[in-house]
């Protein structure tokens, strides 16, 4: 044989180790295994979950809301250079935050509605702060255009609600009376309707976002229903609605099995599996 051969042939010297006595042992080399420490376990690492960001966002909506009412019903000065700051980086800024946390958390509904609405804030904001800068010349026909774009949203805020009745009646309160503020505010810049009637609405508003971001934070600290948001006014049983907001009667284990008939699924908990595996 080669040298090149030989050398690749182990020596038997390498596995022989003599003791005292002169006599041989045979060694049996073991192989290193590096094994992961517990850290390292993908397994054992708990998912980074996001808080509900609908709180923020709704408690933003009660405090400026609270602030429109005290102006219309004159308790505080009808000013709108200090309204400016309060609407832009309160509620403005507030609701858009919460819509990226809710983008996040892939909830179109909560980030759908919060992003229209920041935007909403911000552009009233601007408008108020431009107002204050331009002469009577410019300012004419402005009311018209403010007009159009309540009823713009006013056509928007019908999903919303509609999609709130499925949700908690908080909630749909809550939508179901931006509609009527929408369509007051609107009427009032067409110098339809006296701003005075939007001012009981805004302070509702107020109420009723206060006591939805009450709830949800004793709720949440509790663990259980401490303060109810009522139940949905219309109840569906696809598995989709049951991630958007809190509801009062809704509660799902990673034990709960739900059919889903469009795709032919069994929804278990995170997992989805096929009707063939779980046959198999």
């Amino acid at each position: 044989m080669s040298s090149s051969s030989s050398e690749m042939v182990p020596n038997y010297e390498d596995f022989v180790e003599h003791d005292n006595s002169n006599s041989p042992h045979l060694i049996i080399p073991t192989p290193t295994v590096e094994i992961p420490s517990v850290t390292s376990l993908s397994i054992l690492s708990k998912p980074k979950t996001l808080a509900d960001p609908s709180v923020v966002g709704i408690c933003a909506l009660g405090i400026g809301c609270l602030m429109f009412a005290f102006s219309h019903f004159g308790i505080t000065p009808k000013s709108n250079s200090l309204k400016i700051p309060w609407i832009i980086f309160l509620m403005g800024f507030v609701m858009f935050i919460s819509s990226l946390v809710d983008a996040f958390r892939k909830n179109i509904f909560g980030f759908t509605v919060f992003l229209m609405y920041s935007m909403f804030w911000v552009a009233l904001g601007f408008s108020q702060y431009f107002v204050q800068l331009a002469n009577s010349k410019d300012l004419e026909g402005g009311q018209k255009h403010m007009a159009m774009a309540f009823i713009g949203y006013f056509i928007f805020n019908v999903g919303p609600m509609i999609i709130s009745m499925y949700l908690n009646k908080a909630l749909f309160v809550i939508m179901a009376l931006l509609q009527i503020l929408l369509l007051c505010v609107s009427l009032q810049f067409l110098n339809v309707l006296s701003p005075v009637v939007a001012s009981p609405v805004f302070l509702l508003i107020s109420i009723v976002s206060f006591y939805y971001c009450l709830a949800t934070l004793v709720n949440d600290i509790g663990g259980d229903i401490i303060l109810p948001y009522g139940s949905p006014i219309k109840k569906i049983t696809t598995p989709i609605t049951r991630k958007l907001l809190p509801t009062e009667d809704i509660k799902k284990t990673d034990n709960d099995e739900v059919e889903d008939k469009s795709d032919h699924k069994i929804h278990i908990g995170n997992n989805t599996s096929t009707d063939d595996e779980l046959e198999m």
